[in-house]
């Protein structure tokens, strides 16, 4: 942006951010800067831009892109585009998610990429865009109140609070040691691609506490048994203690060890 902004570079002073919208900023001068949507910097939104390009172009495709728009001093000065470029992995991680999940997107970007969503996700997916931190939040709280138990993953500062509201957050980021948002689980972007495998562990491992529950209840209930019809002696039972505690903590080592080969970790 200051490359190609003509003229000195001002110092910017009483920055205020619009949640959702963008940043604005005051310089010396007097002259203010806007960044962010394009309701909020007063320009034509993606949408409106297309429908005047098909009146002279009937087949003007939509855009694939995010865009920050600028502005200064309330005039539109252009805007900054981003493309969307999925990772290689997404469409194998959501056929797989997809098998056991209910899917849903919450974003914070245009519609512009409703259709290679809607082909990768499947119809019965649900589609947000243009969600705000709040939006995203009230959508989890809103899911919760019918029942549903909410896996979120985000990979941004503005999930934070959807992370923190859902069931269980997962977020994921590029560098494990620079990001803190309020989460329940961190996955290194690199392993992306086996997202669905962990959630079937996920799943596995949660078989296995409940197993080894109901193991420690079946050993209480019969060393009780035995204990209240005086069978036990004390140096009985505080032999048969430590040794019950060591075969469910094998029990579950074996468990868990056997669920990561079943799923290949």
């Amino acid at each position: 942006m200051a490359r190609e902004a003509a003229g000195p570079a001002l110092p910017l002073r009483h920055c205020h951010e619009t949640p959702g919208q963008g940043l604005e900023a005051t310089a010396e001068t007097g002259a203010t800067v806007r960044l962010g949507a394009a309701g909020f910097t007063n320009q034509p939104t993606p949408a409106a831009e297309k429908s005047a390009l098909t009146a002279t172009l009937p087949n003007a495709p939509d855009a694939p892109e995010t865009r920050v728009y600028v502005a200064f001093d309330g005039e539109p000065a252009g805007y900054y585009t981003f493309p969307n470029v999925y990772r290689p992995d997404l469409p194998a991680v959501l056929a797989g998610l997809g098998s056991h999940y209910r899917l849903a997107v919450l974003s914070g970007d245009t519609d512009a990429e409703q259709d290679r969503l809607r082909a990768m996700l499947g119809p019965d997916a649900a589609l947000h865009f243009g969600q705000s931190p709040a939006d995203k939040l009230a959508y989890i709280a809103a899911e919760r109140a019918k029942g549903h138990t909410v896996v979120m993953v985000g990979d941004g500062l503005n999930d934070a609070g959807a992370l923190r509201a859902a069931d269980a957050g997962l977020a994921l980021t590029d560098t494990l040691t620079n990001f803190s948002p309020a989460c329940d689980a961190l996955l290194d972007a690199a392993e992306f691609g086996r997202l669905a495998t962990f959630m079937r562990f996920s799943r596995a491992c949660l078989r296995v506490v409940l197993a080894t529950f109901v193991l420690s209840f079946c050993y209480n209930a019969f060393g009780l048994a035995l204990a209240v019809q005086g069978l036990f002696t004390p140096i009985v039972s505080a032999i048969l203690m430590p040794i019950s505690s060591l075969s469910v903590m094998l029990v579950a080592t074996v468990l868990v060890r056997r669920s990561a080969k079943n799923v290949q970790l």
